[in-house]
């Protein structure tokens, strides 16, 4: 028996034990030890929704077994809070009204800015882990200020100006 088959480092080819079978067995070529394990082949993960009720439930196939492994494959990005509120409304299942509540809680809803940003799911709208808002305006081009004095722009969404110099 060599230093690597005492370090538990043996050596040889894997095998699987049957064509649609993923338990691969190895014997050590030096010691004749016996190791298993089992070697998925899994193919993409791919949403199990459909059109009319999206969610993320996904799944994915062994290519060798067919044994599945499903799991939630959400995409998050962040969105207009008050359109997630309207979102809620119109899907009052969907548990974003318990998350627009608990958002709201040290918010005055009347004192959310229209252009509140929060993380959400772009598929299912589920929230994410952050209850953290931030703003982003939605500007429009720079144009010439009153007078001709230096450029402003003014956000679609809330009417907010800047101004440059």
């Amino acid at each position: 028996m060599g230093l690597r088959c005492n370090l538990g480092m043996h050596q040889g080819d894997w095998e699987y034990d049957y064509s649609r079978s993923c338990d691969q067995t190895r014997r050590c070529t030096s010691c004749g030890n016996v190791s298993t394990r089992v070697r998925h082949d899994f193919g993409d993960w791919e949403f199990t929704d459909n059109r009319d009720e999206p969610n993320c439930a996904s799944e994915r196939t062994c290519d060798r077994c067919d044994e599945t492994e499903t799991d939630y494959r959400h995409e998050y990005q962040w969105v207009n809070y008050r359109e997630l509120l309207e979102s809620a409304a119109r899907k009052p299942t969907s548990g974003l009204l318990e998350f627009a509540g608990a958002m709201a809680t040290g918010y005055a809803a009347s004192k959310i800015h229209p252009c509140s940003q929060v993380m959400a799911c772009k598929r299912c709208s589920r929230p994410g882990d952050s209850s953290t808002l931030t703003t982003e305006h939605d500007w429009g081009r720079w144009q010439a200020g009153p007078y001709g004095q230096g450029t402003v722009r003014i956000c679609g969404r809330c009417g907010e100006r800047e101004e440059r110099d």
